[in-house]
């Protein structure tokens, strides 16, 4: 903290991705998460991916937990759909894209949960084809937040790099 105030400041600048406008809040909750679980013993923070994958026939579920670097294609992965071939046999659930506080049970098993509420993702190159699963979490009325994207007033539609047509500009 600084002196004189009465909460943590954290500045973050420079990271060169689409997240810039949220980074500081999240580099500064995974370190105070990292802390708060390393000084407790009880668990670890991590930037990690967590889904499951389920089988419909079985009613089993796999649950896979993964660490990525920022803008490596973690919440592309994390909301991944089952491959049309596969039929109804598999269903993905998606759990969280971007911090995982991960622990060892009583009974000796690996326990992750998704301490944030929603998605954090970069957005370069998703699109219908590339992830169709982000593009109907991000429809109108979905809640999602926008950062470091164009909004086109006109149309109601959002641009970010990576898409096919340009950004509109206001003169």
């Amino acid at each position: 903290m600084r002196p004189g105030c009465s909460s943590p400041t954290t500045v973050h600048y420079g990271s060169a991705y689409g997240g810039n406008a949220l980074l500081g809040k999240i580099a500064h909750a995974l370190r105070q998460a990292s802390y708060d679980g390393w000084r407790s013993g009880r668990f670890l923070a991590e930037q990690f991916m967590l889904l499951g994958i389920v089988d419909t026939h079985t009613g089993r579920t796999h649950h896979v937990c993964g660490g990525f670097p920022s803008a490596s294609g973690k919440t592309n992965l994390a909301m991944t759909l089952s491959p049309d071939a596969l039929g109804d046999r598999y269903r993905v659930e998606f759990y969280g894209d971007d911090i995982a506080w991960l622990w060892v049970g009583n009974d000796g098993r690996l326990y992750g949960m998704n301490p944030e509420n929603g998605v954090f993702g970069v957005a370069k190159d998703t699109n219908e084809t590339t992830n169709p699963a982000a593009i109907d979490a991000i429809r109108p009325g979905s809640g999602t937040i926008f950062t470091n994207v164009a909004h086109n007033a006109r149309t109601g539609e959002v641009w970010w790099e990576g898409e096919d047509t340009p950004p509109t500009r206001r003169h």
